[in-house]
């Protein structure tokens, strides 16, 4: 199967509000995974999964391409992305 790459508008900002900003890798992953029907973030404890996921669910709610689904291997995982997008608050819209 080829690699699909989606023609989205690429945001100017890819840090989310009330999050902080995002390193190189995690840019990277947030640009990769906007254009990508389907991606995978992995990565040990303390590498930023967490605002990573945050910031591509505003951008994704942004875009206003329909629902997203957002899964962890843990509830406190899925909490901790919760929480995340909690922090943005009424930035998140809908």
């Amino acid at each position: 199967m080829e690699p699909q790459t989606l023609r989205v508008n690429l945001p100017k900002q890819f840090s989310a509000p009330n999050l902080p900003e995002l390193n190189h890798s995690q840019f990277c992953a947030v640009k990769a995974v906007l254009q990508r029907p389907l991606s995978l973030i992995q990565g040990p404890p303390g590498t930023g999964k967490t605002v990573t996921s945050a910031s591509l669910v505003y951008h994704l709610a942004k875009q206003d391409v329909g629902q997203v689904f957002v899964c962890a291997p843990s509830n406190v995982a899925v909490d901790q992305v919760s929480a995340g997008m909690r922090d943005m608050g009424e930035n998140l819209g809908g």
